[in-house]
């Protein structure tokens, strides 16, 4: 009987948000992250592909926000790679995770049989109280209680000396709003940039200073990019050879001049090569 409870709990939730139910709490400034956001300016995720077989969906429920998303990757078959801010707590609540291209798609899934998260860690570091200036540490690990479904696949972390050519190609994909405006969170897109688009620093036309972004990937996205739900979702890159590779966790977004543009501003990813080691530590210490 208690099961069913749950179950019935998390099809309503997801019925909610489908009808275009999202997290009251807005963007509180110019620098906030992403929790409920999406693809601006991509594509609808219609089939599987290579950057999608690895990505799924984090279903927030219970917390003092109310319903919500975010996005993830998986490192192992039970571990899923995130934003630090994107991990249960009281104003998040629990996660359940989906394997479907929406919420829609993942709550029949869940019915069945919900993934839930088991257990997970946080770097240390990480401060989300001070996120605008602690990005660096916005990295998280979950422990899931099954593996995922057919057809995903593990992604491979990526070399330490991987080197983002200026000829690449960045990928993103995650669940949310395809705009500052729409309320559409729960659909799965992607969209691609040139790796030109990484920026070494932000300036701040305001106090007329750069601000540089040590150990993250700031990306320029003045037409398409992320938005609000693509937290915690992965940047990839893709070479000329065609080789896809993971090398970012998205944390944040913003734009310095215009807060109602805040997803054609920058998006800020956790570079994964400053994070290997505690990322592999991580990993030793949840398979305990």
């Amino acid at each position: 009987m208690k099961k069913n409870l749950i179950l019935i709990t998390f099809s309503s939730i997801f019925l909610s948000v489908i009808l275009g139910c999202t997290n009251s709490n807005e963007y509180r400034g110019q620098i906030d992250h992403p929790l409920y956001s999406n693809i601006v300016g991509g594509e609808k995720v219609e089939k599987m592909t290579d950057i999608r077989s690895s990505t799924v969906l984090l279903f927030f429920s219970g917390g003092t926000q109310g319903a919500g998303v975010c996005t993830g990757t998986l490192i192992a078959s039970d571990i899923v790679l995130t934003a630090a801010h994107c991990t249960p707590s009281e104003e998040r609540g629990s996660i359940v995770v989906g394997f479907g291209n929406s919420v829609e798609e993942s709550s029949w899934m869940i019915k069945s049989q919900p993934v839930v998260v088991l257990d997970y860690r946080i770097d240390p570091l990480f401060d989300e109280k001070d996120l605008g200036k602690n990005s660096l540490h916005d990295i998280a690990l979950l422990k899931i209680s099954d593996k995922a479904p057919e057809g995903f696949k593990i992604r491979d972390l990526p070399q330490r000396n991987f080197v983002i050519n200026s000829s690449d190609e960045l990928k993103m994909i995650g669940f949310g709003r395809t705009s500052e405006g729409n309320n559409d969170a729960g659909t799965l897109h992607h969209t691609s940039v040139p790796a030109s688009q990484i920026t070494s620093s932000l300036y701040d036309d305001e106090t007329k200073m750069d601000y540089a972004m040590p150990g993250n990937i700031a990306v320029l996205q003045p037409e398409t990019g992320t938005c609000n739900g693509d937290s915690g979702g992965p940047l990839f890159v893709k070479t000329g050879e065609g080789l896809i590779t993971l090398i970012g966790v998205a944390s944040k977004g913003g734009n310095i001049q215009n807060d109602a543009l805040r997803c054609h501003g920058y998006s800020i990813f956790v570079d994964i090569r400053s994070q290997l080691d505690w990322i592999n530590n991580t990993l030793r210490d949840l398979r305990k």
